[in-house]
């Protein structure tokens, strides 16, 4: 609808797309041609650029850019950016700060290949998007990286090939013909599976408007397609986006019941199992399986409120731990939870 230019360093109200990078990636997000439209066309855009017309920039530009668009009361902030490395510098502390705004930033994890750090794509708090190609495979330009306790990215999006608005003028991509115009153009990357993602939570904002950041990625990552290895890894992330998984009964079902904990354990590391409630609970209880199918019980203690954790430290084992959680309600119901490490 309107938008703020910091990538000329001349802080004008005029947000011209000289490169056309960002023109591609919002016509992913939010277009709404007649041929070519983005996952939710209907969705307002506030147009910020943050870069030169050359796709460089200074942190200070990109941090104002989220600046503004938080004062603007932007929903969701869509960074088709980074720079190598486990960096810690302002635009993480941009992004952080944004997000405890309640703004939900999505973030590009780099095109780089897998086990390379990137940044802002290492801001835990943030939703990190590699790619996958039309198959659904991982592309082999798309990084990700263990950082510990955490591994980024977070789910997979299209990210190969994608077709998408051009802006007049610029060349990105250099790739038009017949088969979709000469208003559009093809290019690849996770800039390009990150609006995929932007425009999954515009939708799913749209149906629940009072979600949080941390419980839209919650809801991203739990109705992600698996790919990859068992549990979250570093090409797939928790899987490939499902927009069909974001219906409105199925959200309010996945945020009844949220579980946390470790997508792996080192042998003989003990895991933390947490069940957070929206309701007040009679009791929870719980198995586990381990790699030689043996089952344990799970003990639950309520520890705080609405929370209930479980200690499991039998993870001698190596394979997969695959859990059921019981949660009993007050009115004598009972919800089977799933999961695993």
């Amino acid at each position: 609808d309107f938008g703020q230019e910091y990538g000329d360093g001349d802080n004008d109200e005029i947000a011209q797309d000289d490169n056309g990078h960002g023109t591609h990636v919002a016509g992913i997000a939010a277009g709404a041609g007649d041929v070519y439209r983005g996952v939710a066309p209907e969705a307002s855009i506030l147009t910020v650029k943050a870069l030169s017309p050359q796709g460089i920039g200074f942190d200070s530009w990109i941090v104002q850019a989220i600046n503004w668009a938080v004062e603007n009361d932007a929903n969701v902030i869509s960074m088709s950016l980074g720079k190598i490395g486990d960096v810690e510098g302002p635009v993480n502390i941009a992004v952080k700060d944004a997000i405890a705004r309640g703004v939900v930033v999505v973030v590009a994890s780099g095109n780089e290949g897998s086990n390379i750090a990137h940044s802002p794509a290492n801001v835990r708090e943030a939703i990190t998007v590699g790619a996958v190609d039309k198959n659904n495979s991982w592309a082999s330009f798309s990084s990700g990286f263990d950082y510990g306790d955490y591994v980024k990215p977070d789910l997979v999006a299209p990210g190969v090939d994608i077709v998408s608005a051009r802006s007049a003028g610029t060349d990105l991509g250099n790739d038009r013909n017949e088969s979709y115009g000469n208003n559009y153009t093809k290019a690849s990357g996770t800039s390009m599976s990150t609006p995929h993602v932007a425009g999954a939570v515009a939708l799913l904002l749209s149906a629940k408007p009072t979600l949080t950041p941390e419980e839209v990625k919650y809801v991203l990552e739990s109705t992600a397609i698996p790919a990859g290895d068992l549990g979250k890894d570093t090409l797939y992330g928790a899987g490939i986006l499902n927009v069909g998984g974001l219906v409105p009964e199925r959200v309010n079902e996945l945020l009844k019941f949220r579980v946390n904990h470790a997508s792996y354990a080192f042998s003989g590391e003990t895991i933390s199992i947490e069940l957070n409630s929206t309701e007040s609970l009679a009791g929870v209880t719980g198995v586990i399986s381990k790699p030689d199918e043996a089952v344990n019980n799970l003990i639950f203690t309520n520890v705080v409120g609405k929370s209930w954790v479980s200690q499991y430290s039998d993870t001698s084992q190596i394979g997969r731990y695959n859990f059921t959680i019981t949660a009993e309600e007050r009115n004598g119901s009972t919800t089977d939870i799933e999961g695993g490490f």
